[in-house]
């Protein structure tokens, strides 16, 4: 073993992903709610999407001339969280007792599989 270790990872149930999170559901993760929301960040003019963070907006944005601060936003909704332990059973024990997140019920909805994505339409 390498050593102790918690994990967190998201389903992103936004509309362009639509994940719910059933792999970790199914492997017992919990589920501690949704995180904070990043918007969509999409091409004033044409309404196509520049971005689905701000991660290095301004240099998407420059790259097709517009200034980052143009852009419009479009709101989304959080990912779903889930969290998982691994290590000794001390270790998870004295994990999952300290956790800050409250533990929610598993979200439910329709299964969707990856949707492809026509790479031409994005602007990158």
């Amino acid at each position: 073993m390498i050593g102790n270790a918690i994990v967190v990872s998201y389903a992103d149930c936004n509309e362009h992903v639509g994940h719910v999170g059933y792999v970790y559901q199914s492997t017992n993760w919990l589920y501690t709610g949704q995180g904070n929301a990043e918007p969509i960040w999409l091409h004033p003019e044409t309404g196509e999407v520049v971005s689905y963070t701000r991660r290095h907006i301004d240099k998407k944005a420059e790259s097709i001339g517009i200034d980052w601060r143009d852009l419009q936003k479009k709101k989304q909704v959080g990912k779903h969280r889930y969290v998982t332990f691994c290590g000794t059973k001390e270790f998870k024990k004295k994990a999952s007792g300290s956790l800050r997140y409250k533990q929610h019920e598993y979200p439910k909805g329709e299964s969707k599989r990856h949707l492809e994505i026509d790479d031409s339409k994005m602007l990158f």
